[in-house]
């Protein structure tokens, strides 16, 4: 069992309900693990639905302070 597993399996009997990988590198740890514990939250998945939403105008930054000013 690999160190992401065993991660998991502990998360979830502490009672952890979903994981969130918190860094991009974490998403090529996760993906070839053929049973991970709890379901999990791909930030590159978010990433590319983020950003595509924004470049096709799905959606709008809401908060002046993340605002991105292009000149």
């Amino acid at each position: 069992m690999s160190i992401l597993e065993t991660a998991s399996c502990q998360l979830k009997n502490q009672g952890a309900e979903i994981a969130i990988a918190g860094c991009t590198e974490l998403s090529l740890c996760f993906a070839p693990i053929p049973t991970v514990a709890l379901p999990w939250v791909d930030p590159l998945d978010v990433l590319a639905d983020i950003t595509l939403d924004l470049a096709f105008g799905h959606r709008m930054l809401g908060n002046s302070k993340n605002l991105c000013i292009v000149h």
